[in-house]
């Protein structure tokens, strides 16, 4: 586990007050696997194997299939628990995400929050600023 990868691990763990490494079902772990998993695997580019052998790394039992569903159910988690939703965003404003790319994730994630005159007031200055 890299430091990026404990630091997030360590942010998702505080923020839910739980360890999402733990061997359980209950939903509050779920959910902040789930929200790790989608971390790992958006913002920090992770595949499906790396995040499997992390998880295995820290002793949560967890295979491929698992991660697949663990982001499958991770808009589902946002939809119908608000608490759930406050979490992802708590946990992506505490980040200090360096590279570009991660930055990019992060913004990605966020959009659908921005008011739309915002996203006209973005798409205007990077389309006079950055013509190709």
């Amino acid at each position: 586990m890299t430091v990026l990868q404990k630091r997030i691990a360590d942010k998702v763990r505080s923020v839910t007050g739980v360890d999402p490494f733990v061997n359980t079902r209950k939903r509050e772990y779920v959910e902040a696997r789930s929200l790790l998993v989608f971390i790992y695997y958006k913002i920090c580019r992770l595949n499906y194997t790396q995040i499997t052998r992390l998880f295995q790394s820290q002793g949560k039992d967890m295979h491929h299939a698992t991660v697949i569903h663990s982001l499958r159910n991770f808009d589902m988690y946002k939809k119908f628990n608000p608490l759930f939703n406050e979490l992802v965003t708590d946990v992506l404003a505490q980040g200090s995400w360096g590279s570009k790319t991660q930055k990019s994730e992060y913004i990605k994630q966020r959009l659908d929050d921005v008011p739309a005159e915002v996203v006209e007031d973005v798409y205007t200055i990077i389309s006079n600023e950055y013509r190709i």
